[in-house]
């Protein structure tokens, strides 16, 4: 996000606006590039794998998590009938 702020801030101090109406025949247009946008490799970070990383089950923790969001308000009806049950 800075980096978008920073090359928009440069791009409007190099930024030239002629009048409508004036008269702008000494300028030119720029040939070349202007602001080639700099690609910034991203840092990988490399670790050890431990036991607990091989046991997780990234897959089966999504299925879960989708099954328990699509499920949640049929558990909370479910329960508030329990306790609607106990109070009676």
């Amino acid at each position: 996000m800075l980096a978008n702020v920073e090359r928009l801030n440069a791009y409007k101090s190099k930024l030239v606006v002629f009048p409508k109406s004036g008269k702008a025949e000494e300028a030119t247009q720029f040939q070349g590039v202007f602001m080639p946008v700099e690609k910034v490799a991203p840092k990988v970070e490399f670790m050890a794998v431990s036991e607990e990383m091989k046991k997780h089950n990234a897959f089966m923790g999504l299925r879960q998590a989708r099954c328990d969001a699509r499920n949640f308000g049929k558990r909370a009806k479910r329960a508030a009938e329990k306790a609607a049950e106990a109070q009676e």
